[in-house]
Order: structure tokens, then sequence, then C-alpha cells
């Protein structure tokens, strides 16, 4: 299963055959430009809530954190998300 995922796959494709199945899916938000030990605390947490944890994260343009930032591209960041045991899906 890969699961760096569009939003329109997971809308169209993933969501309907989880809810057919009766999982419940969270979702978590952000940029997640440097991930620490904070945001490891709140996705876990966030997967304790639901069957599935879906992080979404915001592209790059949109980011205003500065000049230079965010520091990583949307695909790494994308990529470390998605190592993490408890993500389930990134978009």
């Amino acid at each position: 299963m890969d699961k760096m995922v569009s939003k329109e796959a997971f809308k169209k494709e993933i969501k309907p055959e989880l809810q057919a199945k009766g999982k419940t899916i969270a979702l978590c938000h952000g940029v997640f430009d440097l991930v620490h030990p904070g945001h490891i605390i709140h996705l876990e947490q966030a997967k304790n809530m639901a069957d599935v944890l879906v992080v979404s994260v915001t592209a790059a343009k949109y980011v205003r954190k500065g000049p230079g930032r965010p520091y990583f591209d949307d695909e790494m960041r994308m990529k470390v998300l998605a190592a993490l045991e408890c993500v389930d899906y990134v978009m």
C-alpha cells in the first residue's frame, strides 16, 4: 500500500472504501516542515482516536513562515510523515 496519495484519490477511491468497512478516519493537517516530538505525540494520539489516520500537508506555496521556509519541499515532507508507523495515508 502506498501511503502517499492525492486528495482526489483519497476522496473518490479510498475514503468510500474505508467508510463501507465502517472504519473511522482522523485527519491531521499542517506544514510538518521539521517534524519534532510534539508532532509525533499529536499524530499518535490522533491515531488512537480512529481506525485510520490521514495527514494532509500544506503545499509549500501557501506556507508563510519566513524566508526560505519550508525547508523541505512537499514531497520530502510527505515522505517523512509516510515513514511514521501511526500514519496510514498522507496527502
